[in-house]
């Protein structure tokens, strides 16, 4: 009876210390799973002007563009902008002889001609792309977009929605240090712009300032 007595005492306690460990590596997992879930949905993580940004610039423009990097260029501004799942690369390029650059350009692409005050675009258009906050004036400008917009039928879920809610929803957090490659990006800008590309996951868009001779250049990934 004795030794019944402690087989069975010593079942119950590795039993129960294998519940502890089990219970321990099923914590471990859920606290994981939780981290990884607010890395890749909430964080945000900005990056702009760095040297290899920097040295990256020309294929970067060439991969995304399919154009060739201008010879005159001159290299203002590089970031590249993660908000939870998706990103946004972005490129703002001087160009001394920018007809040359347009008549290049307009070879490939069709542009269309609007006025732009960042980040609105004339027309309203979803051209499906994340805006960094180049003009430091993104208190209150989403909210309204979104307003706008469901007021025309749209709801929250629908890609248009989703896209103007995420700008809002991480405002204050997008904007870049070093403002003064865009004195002559901001207000209000007769521009040309011509949409690369627009996918699901996808959407990149050229715009040219022909009198501030000024190229930027916008590749955005959505999850």
């Amino acid at each position: 009876m004795l030794m019944q007595s402690t087989k069975a005492f010593i079942f119950k306690e590795r039993r129960q210390a294998s519940l502890i460990w089990l219970w321990g590596v099923l914590g471990t997992l859920i606290l994981w799973f939780i981290w990884g879930f607010y890395a890749i949905f909430f964080t945000v993580d900005y990056q702009e002007n760095t040297s290899s940004l920097r040295k990256s610039a020309p294929s970067f423009f060439t991969d995304v563009s399919k154009l060739s990097y201008p010879s005159d260029a001159t290299l203002e501004h590089i970031s590249t902008l993660k908000l939870g799942p998706n990103f946004s690369e972005n490129l703002l390029l001087s160009v001394p002889d920018i007809d040359s650059f347009i008549n290049y350009a307009i070879g490939r692409y069709s542009f269309y001609r609007l006025k732009m005050n960042y980040p609105e675009l004339e027309g309203g258009e979803d051209y499906k792309v994340i805006y960094p906050d180049f003009c430091a004036n993104f208190e209150s400008y989403w909210e309204k977009r979104a307003a706008a917009w469901m007021e025309f039928g749209y709801k929250e879920g629908d890609d248009v929605i989703e896209g103007v809610l995420i700008h809002g929803l991480y405002k204050g957090r997008t904007e870049v240090e070093n403002k003064d490659p865009f004195r002559n990006f901001c207000g209000t800008r007769d521009v040309l712009l011509a949409q690369i590309e627009r996918e699901t996951e996808i959407g990149i868009i050229m715009v040219i300032l022909p009198k501030e001779k000024l190229v930027w250049l916008n590749s955005t990934g959505w999850f």
